[in-house]
């Protein structure tokens, strides 16, 4: 779908994220966007494949040595 204006994508970002969340509340009983339920997030907007698989591969890694 194309939008008319900033705005306008703005609103349906926002109404997708809080769909989302009643999706996920309904489904699975978490809200998906609390941070709270994760132990890591990787923002990709700005890293290519390469960096992404590096950053995990040393994440996991360190993960493993804890145990």
């Amino acid at each position: 779908k194309k939008y008319s204006s900033v705005q306008e994508t703005l609103e349906s970002i926002k109404e997708r994220i809080e769909t989302e969340k009643l999706h996920y509340k309904k489904y699975y009983g978490f809200d998906c966007h609390d941070t709270k339920h994760y132990d890591f997030v990787l923002d990709t907007t700005n890293l290519n494949i390469n960096d992404v698989v590096s950053i995990l591969s040393k994440k996991i890694e360190e993960h493993f040595k804890k145990r």
